[in-house]
């Protein structure tokens, strides 16, 4: 399990995240909502080790995790397939595989800065899908993407999601809904 206790953050003397207690079971999704500057992606950044919080613990954290960024952080001047490589150990075959199930086969040789937005946003899921983790976060990774194009990549992340602990932030409750979260935290 993982446990968040008494977590508080500030940016600057602004009070973003003020004595938080949560806990995720292993294998739990859970979407966290809220309005925007109420510390959802401070709170993510504090999970993934990427932010120390000012107070509290953080305990239970995967070593095996990946992110969605809010940003794709994709290598550009790289191939779509090279992104995948250099982060995934996983064979040619199956990454074709998911280029083919998100729309993107035939496009895996093609520069990553070259791709659509809504490309890029399909590469960085991906990219953190195939890293194979026990942990997945997700900072509203469906963002920009059209309506089609969205369900079909909330179907693939909820199909390679089964049995791994997630935590999504996103403002629209139908995310967490398709995705079957078993709670949805309102911050």
């Amino acid at each position: 399990m993982i446990k968040l206790r008494n977590i508080s953050k500030s940016f600057n003397d602004k009070s973003i995240i003020s004595n938080l207690n949560l806990e995720i079971q292993y294998g739990e999704k859970i979407a966290i909502m809220g309005k925007s500057g109420t510390g959802k992606t401070t709170l993510l950044n504090i999970i993934m080790g990427l932010v120390t919080p000012d107070s509290g613990t953080i305990s239970g954290v995967p070593k095996n995790k990946s992110m969605v960024f809010q940003e794709n952080r994709l290598l550009d001047d790289f191939s779509a397939y090279d992104n995948i490589k250099l982060v995934c150990n996983t064979d040619k075959e199956k990454i074709l595989q998911h280029f083919e199930e998100l729309g993107l086969s035939g496009e895996e040789d093609k520069l990553a800065g070259e791709y659509s937005g809504g490309m890029k946003r399909r590469l960085a899921i991906m990219r953190a899908v195939l890293a194979e983790p026990e942990l997945i976060v997700m900072d509203e990774a469906f963002k920009g993407l059209d309506k089609a194009t969205k369900n079909i990549v909330i179907d693939y992340v909820y199909k390679y999601t089964q049995n791994k602990t997630c935590v999504f932030v996103t403002h629209d409750k139908s995310e967490a809904i398709s995705l079957q979260c078993n709670r949805i935290i309102e911050i």
